[in-house]
C-alpha cells in the first residue's frame, strides 16, 4: 500500500511493524541458540555415559557391541534431527530478514541490508 492511500499515520505504523520484525528475528536466533544447546548436551551426555560405561562396565564385555550399536545410532539419528532443525531456523530467519530488508527499504537508513 502506498503511505497517501494509507493515511498519515503510514511512518508511524511502519517503524513498529519494523521495531517487531527485527525483535522476532533475534527472538529467533535466541531460539536457534537455545536449541543447538540441547543437542550439544545431549550429544555429551551420550559420550559421557559411554566414557563411564567403559571405565567401570569392563566385567561385561559381551554387551559392549550391543552398547555401541544403539550409542551410534542414537548419536546419528540426534545429529540428523539436529541438522534438520538447524536448516528449519536458517530457513524462517532468512524469511524474516528478507521482510526486515523490504521494510528498510523504505527507512531513512538500512542497517541490515548494509550487512
Amino acid at each position: 500500500m502506498k503511505p497517501d492511500e494509507y493515511g498519515e499515520k503510514y511512518r508511524g505504523h511502519l517503524l513498529e511493524q519494523y521495531k517487531l520484525f527485527v525483535e522476532l528475528a533475534d527472538r529467533m536466533s535466541q531460539r536457534g541458540d537455545q536449541s543447538n544447546r540441547f543437542y550439544v548436551t545431549c550429544v555429551s551426555a551420550i559420550a559421557g555415559l559411554l566414557m563411564v560405561l567403559a571405565r567401570f562396565g569392563t566385567s561385561v564385555n559381551g554387551i559392549w557391541p550391543v552398547v555401541f550399536l544403539i550409542s551410534e545410532l542414537l548419536g546419528t539419528a540426534l545429529s540428523f534431527i539436529w541438522f534438520l532443525n538447524i536448516k528449519s531456523y536458517r530457513t524462517l530467519n532468512t524469511a524474516k530478514f528478507q521482510i526486515i530488508n523490504d521494510l528498510e527499504r523504505q527507512l531513512p537508513y538500512q542497517r541490515y541490508s548494509k550487512g
